[in-house]
């Protein structure tokens, strides 16, 4: 019970600082700055669930593709722990911002606006996609329960997302921009912790070195 537990809150852990909602809501609101209260809930409930369906579809097909193109799971975990260690980088240092995508919706509609950038690639980006993946190979795949378990964790994390985005303008209010910075590299410095544990488990999986 207990090794679940911890798995269970490393999962939620991993999830929310990569899907980090706090840090979005300045870019949900710029996006969505012409719109009426009501288009703005209509876009980010569509494109939350958006997010929802793609994540989970490549956290449980993800593997099949790995073996499709022939490219290893061990090989997987090594570049996804890479390129999560990179967007942590970018959290920390604060020269990932995806600001420049704010202008992409600007004239759409709110599904438009909903479906690009702000479920794909703003929510489900990369780093999020790979994370899923590296979760559902981190438990027992035959089981269903644990494949839920996956689900039922991006479900909470996304919740709390979609929270954060419906309430956008009073969390802007309150925290200000250097309190969504400080939180932003705060997140940054656990998922960087993680993205470096899971490379090193990858590659001492590899060496048949003790776990770390």
């Amino acid at each position: 019970m207990h090794n679940n537990q911890q798995l269970l809150a490393t999962q939620f852990v991993t999830l929310f600082t990569v899907l980090d909602p706090l840090s979005h809501v300045a870019l949900f609101l710029a996006l969505t700055g012409h719109f009426s209260p009501r288009q703005k809930q209509t876009a980010a409930i569509t494109g939350v669930a958006t997010a929802f369906l793609v994540l989970a579809a490549f956290g449980l097909g993800g593997q099949a593709l790995l073996k499709t193109m022939g490219v290893s799971l061990r090989s997987f975990q090594i570049a996804g722990g890479v390129i999560m260690l990179v967007f942590a980088m970018t959290m920390v240092l604060g020269s990932g911002e995806i600001a420049h995508e704010s202008g992409a919706g600007k004239s759409g509609s709110p599904f438009d606006t909903a479906i690009y950038p702000l479920a794909v690639p703003v929510i489900a980006g990369p780093a999020a996609l790979l994370c899923m993946v590296l979760m559902m190979d981190g438990v027992n795949n035959t089981a269903n329960a644990s494949r839920m378990q996956v689900l039922g964790v991006l479900v909470a994390v996304l919740a709390l997302l979609l929270l954060a985005l419906l309430l956008g303008d009073r969390i802007s209010r309150a925290i200000g921009n250097g309190g969504a910075n400080l939180l932003r590299r705060i997140l940054g410095m656990v998922l960087a912790a993680v993205a470096v544990n899971t490379t090193l488990a990858a590659v001492g999986s590899w060496l048949e070195l003790p776990p770390i």
